[in-house]
């Protein structure tokens, strides 16, 4: 109780330092409060900020989804300390500022509260699959290797001949990934008959990523672009900032840099655009594309994200592939809706992706050349000539090539 009561009076004392004087880091204060009370069950949210944690977390006792939430907070941290560099320069005391800023705060509590109670492990997922077609799993343990593959046991009592390649292997397929191969079948006759059966999920692929950047101001570029891992994906980003100079740079640098931290905090792709529309549209004639490439190493997916992006090329067996929208820029209408795309990824698979300073005639040019050289060379020649010559518009290109 008298750690709630500590809580309590934080939450009140941000509160009224709010309402005294509507300035940027009490609004900073109140909404990281406000954040970690929609999303931290009570108990955890007063040992958060009464019991200091370690700095190194292997020492830290906490469970699994202490240290998820944890490390979702360092993540928002982080979001709210982009925001304040953001907007800090252009906003201090307007009231439309504070109530945009609100309407933002709520959404990406209730998105993250939203997803960790949906959150569930590959036990859970396959215990519930299973039992959803009256299978008596006994046993049920996954065990992942990062990018070096993963290992499932199960063990169920009613299994009938011919439903492990049937019904058992497919159901693993849609949970753990589409390679799943069995390795061990066989009934124990000593333990109430069950089926021990064992699979694995061959290792994943890799992703080989470069970019390539031509500014149109002497300064800075308007174009941001990032590639990171999140769990078993590789994430590739580009966003285009209005107009060119340092506050197009500025609106695409916070657009890819809250979007990289939402995906890190587990929020979905659909769940972080929408957060950084929201965050966006605060300040007004405000807006940037955003193009993403989500590679799921476990499933051998690419899931693509447009909004108001360029068009992506999908190099396959010789083709070209082009892959484009028709969606709005971020931050331009309150409800956003990014095209989304799901795609196989095979081997010798190339993505290019580029902003708009980048014509399609230029792209099938570089396809063409890929005969005699490397696509790589035929890239950095053309961007080199063009900033020679001198462009109009910010030039990005990225291009991604699974691996085995």
């Amino acid at each position: 109780m008298k750690n709630e009561n500590r809580l309590f009076s934080v939450l009140a004392l941000s509160l009224s330092l709010s309402m005294v004087e509507w300035n940027l880091m009490n609004l900073m204060i109140f909404s990281v409060l406000s954040l970690m009370y929609c999303i931290t069950p009570f108990g955890l949210m007063s040992q958060l900020f009464v019991q200091p944690l370690s700095v190194d977390m292997e020492d830290v006792s906490l469970s699994a989804s202490k240290k998820l939430l944890s490390f979702q907070l360092q993540q928002f941290a982080s979001i709210f300390q982009l925001i304040k560099n953001y907007y800090g320069s252009t906003y201090d005391k307007e009231v439309v500022f504070l109530d945009g800023m609100a309407k933002a705060f709520q959404t990406i509590s209730l998105e993250i509260k939203q997803n960790f109670l949906q959150a569930e492990t590959y036990e859970q997922k396959l215990i519930k699959v299973l039992k959803a077609y009256h299978y008596d799993v006994v046993r049920c343990k996954v065990d992942e290797y990062d990018r070096r593959g993963m290992k499932v046991i199960l063990h169920i009592a009613n299994l009938k001949k011919g439903e492990v390649e049937d019904v058992v292997l497919p159901l693993l397929a849609s949970v753990v990934g589409k390679q799943v191969q069995m390795v061990e079948c066989y009934r124990n006759y000593l333990w109430n008959g069950y089926h021990h059966m064992e699979f694995v999920v061959p290792a994943f692929f890799d992703i080989y990523t470069q970019a390539w950047k031509v500014k149109a101001d002497e300064v800075c570029s308007g174009d941001t672009y990032s590639v990171f891992r999140h769990k078993h994906a590789t994430v590739c980003t580009i966003s285009d900032g209005m107009g060119i100079g340092e506050s197009a740079m500025r609106t695409s640098n916070f657009v890819t840099n809250v979007f990289q931290k939402m995906v890190m905090s587990n929020l979905s792709l659909e769940s972080a655009v929408r957060c950084v529309n929201k965050l966006l549209q605060v300040q007004n004639h405000s807006f940037a594309t955003l193009d993403v490439l989500y590679f799921d190493h476990k499933k051998k997916e690419v899931y693509i994200s447009k909004s108001s992006a360029s068009s992506t090329y999908l190099i396959r067996d010789g083709r070209v592939i082009e892959i484009s929208g028709s969606s709005l820029p971020i931050g331009i209408i309150k409800e956003v809706e990014a095209d989304c795309y799901c795609l196989d990824v095979m081997e010798n698979d190339l993505f290019i992706m580029t902003s708009d300073g980048v014509q399609k005639n230029i792209v099938y040019k570089w396809v063409n050349q890929m005969q005699d050289e490397e696509i790589e060379v035929c890239i950095h020649n053309e961007l080199e000539q063009m900033d020679l010559d001198g462009v109009k518009d910010d030039v990005t290109v990225l291009i991604a090539r699974p691996q085995s």
